[in-house]
Parts: structure tokens; sequence; C-alpha cells
């Protein structure tokens, strides 16, 4: 097991007090810890958001996509290393709102798109 400080990053929290965050926080440092990872072998992707701030708090690979996007991101990440722990961060706006009309959709398409509907029509 790695030591939790071996995670500890160097920026002080912008979170505000009694924030669920900083549990999520402690949480991955612990996950990471009694997984016996190193930072380096770890990746930590976020959008935009307080949530999406953990990277800057964590001791490890860090990036910041753009809104709504990073799950595609982390995604291509992994694919293109398999040996890179890969961690996604989103918030609800992140993982809901934008982050959800655009990755549940074919193609990218909008959900308001004609293009968006699949379905197959028998004229039989």
């Amino acid at each position: 097991m790695s030591d939790l400080k071996l995670f500890n990053g160097g920026q002080k929290s912008t979170w505000c007090p009694g924030c669920g965050d900083f549990g999520i926080l402690a949480s991955i440092k612990q996950a990471l810890a009694g997984l016996d990872l190193q930072p380096h072998e770890v990746i930590l992707v976020s959008g935009i958001g307080c949530g999406s701030k953990l990277p800057h708090y964590l001791r490890a690979n860090g990036y910041n996509s753009i809104h709504g996007r990073a799950l595609p991101v982390a995604q291509g990440i992994k694919l293109a290393n398999h040996g890179l722990r890969v961690i996604a961060v989103t918030g609800d706006g992140d993982g809901y709102g934008i982050g959800q009309a655009t990755s549940s959709t074919p193609c990218g398409a909008t959900p308001t798109s004609p293009t968006s509907s699949r379905t197959t029509r028998s004229t039989a």
C-alpha cells in the first residue's frame, strides 16, 4: 500500500467548506494508495466545474477537457496507453447536462437533430 501523502497535490483547494468533493478526493487517494499505485501511473481527466478541479488537488497526471467531454477524452487516453489508470471526474453539468446530450446520441448528433433517430420503418 502506498502512502496517502504521496498523492497530495500542491495547490490549495477552492472548494467551499463542507463540500462533498473533499470526500471524493480523499476516497480517490485511499483507492490509489490501496492499489499501491504511483502518481505517474494515474491520470485524472475532468471537464469544467467545481468537481472537475480535482486533478489540480491530486499529485498525478491530469487533463482538463472542455465541458461535457471528459469521458471521450478519457477513453482516448486509455486507448493510447493501456497501462495508464484513467479516472474521469465529472459533475452534473459535465456528466448529465451537456455530457449526456453529446455522448448518448449517434455520431455526436444533438437530440433535436433529425439524424439522431435511427429507427427503421418497414413498408410491408
